[in-house]
């Protein structure tokens, strides 16, 4: 069992600033555990999860303090992908592509 963890970060801009995940891609076994670390300083995040992918079901705008990680949860044991959101002052965060979690138990 690991703790997997993906980080939601700031990349200044001279006008514009935007958010990143990373990694993109957050691969999950079945009895890996999942968190989102904020490490924005400056907003507070949302973390939204479809349903199938993690016990307990769909995690819907869960915030995410500046500074700090979502609770841990639990995959379920199926194979499953679904992209996920990242919400942070007003945009979604993006990693190479939209945020995906893939669980292979």
């Amino acid at each position: 069992m690991a703790k997997v963890k993906a980080y939601v970060y700031k990349v200044p801009g001279v006008f514009d600033s935007s958010y990143r995940v990373y990694p993109a891609v957050v691969v999950l076994s079945a009895n890996d555990k999942f968190q989102l670390v904020n490490t924005v300083d400056d907003h507070d995040a949302e973390l939204s999860v479809p349903e199938g992918v993690f016990d307990g079901g769909e995690v819907k705008k869960e915030k995410v303090a500046r500074k700090s990680a979502s609770t841990e949860k639990t995959p379920k044991n199926a194979i499953v992908s679904a992209q996920y959101k990242v919400h942070i002052d007003g945009e979604d965060a993006s990693g190479n592509s939209d945020p995906v979690i893939i669980i292979d138990p």
